[in-house]
């Protein structure tokens, strides 16, 4: 529990929380998060506060994506529409 509320707190605080519609915090430390874009965004086990900054350029750079995955450190995947 209290590994989701630091999560938790650092999505909150960041710009993207108003952009999430659903959240789902796996096994094995992962996040799932669903966008208002319809995006589906995968997060790894590691520094949330840096994916979360990824995520924010990747949406700034990149309007119709599907998926973004972060899962593992240093490499981002995404698909488009």
């Amino acid at each position: 529990m209290n590994k989701f509320e630091k999560v938790f707190n650092s999505l909150k605080n960041s710009q993207i929380f108003s952009e999430i519609i659903e959240l789902h915090f796996l096994k094995l430390g992962r996040l799932d998060i669903y966008l208002k874009n319809k995006a589906h965004v995968k997060m790894g086990d590691y520094n949330i506060a840096k994916q979360v900054n990824i995520l924010v350029e990747v949406l700034n750079k990149k309007k119709n994506l599907t998926n973004i995955d972060l899962r593992v450190e240093g490499i981002i995947i995404i698909n488009e529409k």
